[in-house]
C-alpha cells in the first residue's frame, strides 16, 4: 500500500500531470501542429536561416555564452522545475524530428553537416540537466557550530517526553470510533510542552487505507475569511483522489460560505438568485458533500495545530468550522491549543461561560500527560555535549545533571518545556563559546536562564548594577556583590520593591516576582546558601569578573572585556604595557569607559593595580587631541576621586587592615603623586579637582595636596625656559578652595591663590621669559583689534598697577626686547585709568600672535 501511495504521489503531481498531458496532446494532434508551424514560423522566419559562416559564429557564441553561464551558476544556482520540464519536453520533440527527418530539414553549420543550428536546444537542456542534478545532490547539514532547532518530532525523531503510550491509546480509540457527524478532540497544553509532537505521534499511529489525513494550519491564512477558503481548499486537495465531484462541491460550498459572510445584502441576493436560477443552497450543498463522504466510506482526520497562535477573530472562525460549517460525516478534528489562551479569546465573542462554550465544541479534551521534569536537565546536558569539547563534559554533568547528593533543582523549576531547553541551549552555545574558561559555568548558566525567561530583570542587573547590587560588609579577602536592601527593612530587597512597582512596564508577571528575586538572591546572596563556601575565582559576584558575564556581544574595534579582564589579572607593569598598546590602537575612550565601570575591587592588590593603571592611562599621549586635552588621554576627575574617596575610612579598612589602615592608604596615594613625571599635567589637574571638593575624605589632606602641586609648579618652572601652556596650567592648578560657613549649615566657596605660587610665577617671568609674559598680558579688543588693554591678571599677581610698574622699571630693556614698547602701552593704558582699550601701533612686540585671524 505504501508503494502504491508513492506511485500515486509521483504520477499525480500537478506539474508532472501538466507535462504528460501536454506531451500526449502534442502526440495526438501532431499533424495539425506541424501544419500550423510550417505555414507560420517556419515559412516566414526559420526557412530563411542560411548555413553561412556568420551564422556559425553567432550560434557558436550562443553555445559559448551558455557554457560560461553554466560555470558561473554551477555552485549557486538552482534551476526552475517548470523551466526544466518544459525544456526537456521541447528537446525530446526536437530530437524525434531531427532523427526522423520526415517533416522538416534542419539547417546545419557550414563547416559540418552533422551539427545543426537547432542543436543549441539540446546543449541548453544538457546544461540545465547538470544544474538540476547538482541541486539535487547538495544536502546541507548542521555543523558542530549550528543552533538547535525547535521543530516537533515529525515522522522520524524519537519521543523524548514519553507521550507515545498515551498517543497509542488515543489513536486506537479514534480508529475504532465512527460517527455520522464530526467529532472534535482538543489537545490542551502550554506553549512549548510538545502539542505538535503529540499530534505527530498520533499521525504515526492513525494510518491505513480507510484514513484520509488532512493537515490544516490556520496560521498561514491572512484573515478569518481566508481561513474558510484555505480550509476547504486543503480538504478538497486531499479528497480529490477518492471522489470525482466532491472537490467541486467543496469549492462551491466554501465560496458560498464566504459570500454569505460578507453582509446582509449579499445574503439576500444569494438567496434570491438561488430561488430563481435553481442554484443549490448552502444546506443542499452540505447534504451533497455529506452523502459523498458516506459513499467513499473513509475516516477523515483533520489536524489543526497552533490554534493558540491566532487572534480572537481567527479562533472564532476555526471553532465555527469545527462546530458547524465542516460538521461532516465521520470527520475527526484534532485541535491543539492552550486552553487559557483560547478561553480568553472567547471572552470577546461570548462574555459568559467561555469554558462551558469550549466544552460544547470539543467532545473530549486531552491534557498532555505528566512526565518527570528531570528529563529537561538531561536533554539540556545532551544538547550541550554535542557542541562543547569533551573536556568540558564533566562540568556539564556536575552543574546540569548533578549527582545523587546534589541536584540542581532550580533547573527543574525554571525549565518548563522542551522549548525552554532549546532556547537555553542555543543561548549557551552562542554566548559561552568565546567565554568558555573565562566564567564560572554555574553562574553563567543561571544568568542566561534568567535572560531567556525574564530579559528585563536580567538587564536591570547590568544596566543599573549600583541600584540593585552592593558589596557585602565582610572583612574577608575578597568583596562580593549582594542584593541591595531597602533602608526601612533590612530583610527586604530593593529589587523586589522595584519589580513590584514596575512589573507592567518590564513585562514581568506579578506572580513571578518572588520567584525571580529568590533566583537572583541565590546568585548574589551574602549567606551560606548557593555554593557560597566554594565560590570560584571567576564568579560573577566578584566585581572584576562581573562585566564579562554581560559583555559577550563585543563589536569589532571595541575593547574586549575578556582581554581587559586577562590584562587586569597580570602584574601592574604588564597591565600598564597592555594599556599603552590599546591606546595606540585608538581604544582610549573604551578604556576610560571600562575603568569607569569598575566600582569596587577584589583586594588591595587589585585596588592599587587599577588606580595605578588609571594614572598610567591618563598620562598616555592621545590620538584624539583637543583644546582641553593638552595632548594627553586624561581621565574623569570625579570618577577617580570617587574611587579614592575614603569616606568613613572605608577604603583603609577594606584594603589596608593588615597595615596602619589610614597611613597605608595615604602612602599609596602619595606615591602616585610623588612619582609623577614632568610636566605633571594630569596629576596637577586632579589635585585642583580634589582641592575644589567640599569633602575632606580624600586620603591626602588638602594642605598636603597644596604642597604637592606647588612642588610640581616649582619643578617645572626650574626645567623650562619659556612661558608655555604648562606653566599657566600649573599656576592655576595651585589655586586653593576654601568653604566658609555662612550659618544654617550653608557654605560659601572662596578661591585663594597661595602667595608662594605668586612668588614662583614672578620669579619665573622676571628671570626667564618676561617677553613672553608681557605678550600674554596684552588683550586685543574683540571687535576692534587695533585697540588693546592689559590683563587684570596683574592685580592678582603683583597686588596693584603701581607695584607692577615699579618692577618693570627695574628690568633691563637690553635683556627684554618687548619691555620698552610694553611700557609705552602701559602709559597709554594708564591714561584710561587701566579700564578702557587704547589705540596702539606695535613695532616690536609680535602682536599678530594675539590677534584673532
Amino acid at each position: 500500500m505504501k508503494f502504491l501511495q508513492n506511485i500515486y504521489a509521483l504520477i499525480f503531481n500537478k506539474q508532472r500531470m501538466l507535462f504528460f498531458i501536454a506531451l500526449i496532446l502534442f502526440i495526438v494532434f501532431h499533424k495539425p501542429i506541424e501544419l500550423l508551424l510550417t505555414n507560420t514560423i517556419i515559412k516566414y522566419a526559420l526557412s530563411y536561416v542560411e548555413s553561412v559562416w556568420y551564422n556559425d559564429v553567432i550560434f557558436s557564441l550562443v553555445i559559448l555564452s551558455a557554457l560560461i553561464l553554466l560555470i558561473s551558476r554551477f555552485k549557486k544556482y538552482t534551476p526552475s522545475k517548470n523551466l526544466f520540464f518544459f525544456l526537456i519536453s521541447i528537446t525530446i520533440i526536437y530530437a524525434i524530428y531531427r532523427t526522423t527527418c520526415t517533416v522538416w530539414d534542419f539547417t546545419p553549420f557550414s563547416f559540418s553537416g552533422n551539427f545543426k543550428y537547432a542543436d543549441v536546444l539540446i546543449i541548453a537542456c544538457v546544461f540545465n540537466l547538470f544544474l538540476f542534478i547538482k541541486a539535487k545532490q547538495i544536502e546541507r547539514k548542521n555543523g558542530n557550530a549550528s543552533f538547535f532547532d525547535d521543530e516537533p518530532i515529525g515522522e522520524k525523531k524519537n519521543d523524548e517526553l514519553g507521550y507515545t503510550p498515551y498517543a497509542e491509546l488515543l489513536a486506537s480509540k479514534i480508529k475504532s470510533s465512527h460517527f455520522d457527524k464530526a467529532f472534535a478532540i482538543g489537545i490542551n497544553g502550554k506553549w512549548g510542552l510538545g502539542k505538535t509532537s503529540f499530534i505527530d505521534l498520533l499521525k504515526r499511529k492513525i494510518k491505513g487505507a480507510e484514513i484520509i489525513e488532512i493537515n490544516f494550519n490556520p496560521w498561514n491564512s491572512n484573515s478569518p475569511k481566508a481561513i474558510i477558503q484555505d480550509f476547504f481548499g486543503t480538504v478538497q486537495e486531499s479528497i480529490r483522489p477518492y471522489h470525482s465531484s466532491l472537490s467541486r462541491l467543496l469549492i462551491l460550498y466554501s465560496n458560498k460560505l464566504v459570500s454569505l459572510n460578507d453582509n446582509t445584502m449579499t445574503q439576500t441576493i444569494q438567496t434570491s438568485v438561488s430561488a430563481v436560477t435553481g442554484f443549490e443552497s448552502l444546506n443542499s450543498l452540505f447534504d451533497d458533500i455529506n452523502n459523498s463522504l458516506k459513499k467513499i466510506n473513509k475516516k477523515i482526520i483533520v489536524y489543526i495545530d497552533d490554534l493558540d497562535r491566532l487572534d480572537k477573530d481567527e479562533i472564532i472562525e476555526v471553532i465555527r468550522l469545527v462546530r458547524n460549517t465542516a460538521n461532516f460525516h465521520n470527520t475527526f478534528f484534532i485541535v491543539a491549543y492552550d486552553r487559557n489562551y483560547v478561553v480568553n479569546a472567547l471572552k470577546s465573542h461570548n462574555p459568559y461561560k467561555q469554558e462551558q462554550f469550549l466544552e460544547k465544541i470539543f467532545q473530549i479534551e486531552v491534557t498532555l500527560p505528566y512526565f518527570k521534569k528531570d528529563i529537561f536537565r538531561y536533554k539540556l546536558a545532551e544538547k550541550l555535549k554535542e557542541k562543547f569539547p569533551i573536556g568540558f563534559h564533566p562540568i556539564i554533568n556536575e552543574e546540569i545533571i548533578g549527582s545523587t547528593s546534589v541536584v540542581p533543582t532550580f533547573l527543574n523549576e525554571w525549565l518548563e518545556s522542551m522549548r525552554d531547553v532549546t532556547r537555553l541551549a542555543n543561548a549557551l552555545v552562542l554566548n559561552l563559546s568565546k567565554l568558555n574558561g573565562e566564567v564560572d559555568f554555574n553562574d553563567f548558566l543561571r544568568l542566561e536562564l534568567l535572560r531567556v525567561k525574564y530579559p528585563s530583570a536580567y538587564e536591570l542587573l547590568f544596566k543599573r548594577t549600583t541600584d540593585f547590587l552592593t558589596l557585602n560588609h565582610s572583612s574577608s579577602e575578597k568583596q562580593r556583590y549582594v542584593l541591595v536592601e531597602t533602608s526601612d527593612n533590612p530583610k527586604q530587597k530593593y529589587l523586589k520593591v522595584y519589580l513590584n512597582e514596575n512589573y507592567s512596564e518590564l513585562s514581568v508577571p506579578l506572580n513571578d516576582i518572588n520567584k525571580i528575586v529568590s533566583f537572583i538572591e541565590g546568585i548574589f546572596e551574602d549567606s551560606l546558601m548557593y555554593s557560597y563556601y566554594s565560590r570560584k575565582h571567576l564568579s560573577v559576584v566578584y566585581p572584576s569578573k562581573f562585566n564579562r558575564y554581560f559583555a559577550y556581544n563585543i563589536l569589532e574595534g571595541s575593547l574586549s572585556e575578556i582581554e581587559f579582564s586577562k590584562a587586569r589579572a597580570l602584574s601592574s607593569e604588564e597591565f600598564n604595557k597592555k594599556i599603552t598598546e590599546w591606546v595606540k590602537q585608538n581604544l582610549e575612550f573604551e578604556l576610560k569607559s571600562r575603568f569607569a565601570e569598575i566600582k569596587s575591587f577584589d583586594n588591595r592588590e587589585d585596588f592599587e593595580k587599577v588606580i595605578n593603571a588609571i594614572f598610567h592611562l591618563a598620562n598616555q599621549k592621545t590620538l584624539n587631541p583637543n583644546m582641553f586635552s593638552r595632548q594627553l588621554v586624561g581621565y574623569d576627575g570625579k570618577d577617580l576621586y570617587d574611587k579614592l574617596n575614603n569616606y568613613e575610612n572605608k577604603l583603609a579598612v577594606r584594603y589596608y587592615s593588615d597595615l596602619n589602615e589610614v597611613e597605608g592608604l595615604k602612602q599609596f596615594v602619595l606615591n602616585l603623586f610623588k612619582n609623577a613625571k614632568s610636566p605633571f599635567s594630569f596629576e596637577a589637574d586632579f589635585i585642583r579637582y580634589a582641592n575644589n571638593e567640599f569633602s575632606d575624605s580624600f586620603p591626602i589632606s588638602k594642605e598636603e595636596l597644596k604642597g604637592l602641586v606647588l612642588d610640581y609648579f616649582k619643578t617645572y618652572c626650574s626645567e623650562t625656559e619659556k612661558l608655555d601652556s604648562n606653566v599657566w596650567s600649573l599656576f592655576h592648578d595651585c589655586k586653593q578652595t576654601n568653604w566658609n560657613p555662612t550659618g544654617g549649615g550653608s557654605y560659601q566657596k572662596q578661591e585663594i591663590l597661595p602667595e608662594e605660587t605668586k612668588e614662583i610665577m614672578k620669579a619665573f617671568v622676571l628671570t626667564k621669559d618676561l617677553d613672553g609674559f608681557l605678550l600674554a598680558l596684552i588683550d586685543p579688543e574683540p571687535f576692534d583689534q587695533k585697540k588693546f588693554a592689559i590683563s587684570n591678571f596683574i592685580i592678582g599677581l603683583f597686588g596693584n598697577w603701581q607695584a607692577f610698574k615699579e618692577i618693570l622699571e627695574q628690568q633691563s630693556e637690553e635683556k627684554w626686547k618687548n619691555l620698552n614698547e610694553f611700557k609705552k602701552l602701559l602709559l597709554e593704558y594708564e591714561t584710561k585709568n587701566f579700564s578702557q582699550y587704547v589705540d596702539f601701533k606695535f613695532e616690536q612686540i609680535p602682536i599678530e600672535q594675539k590677534i584673532r585671524k
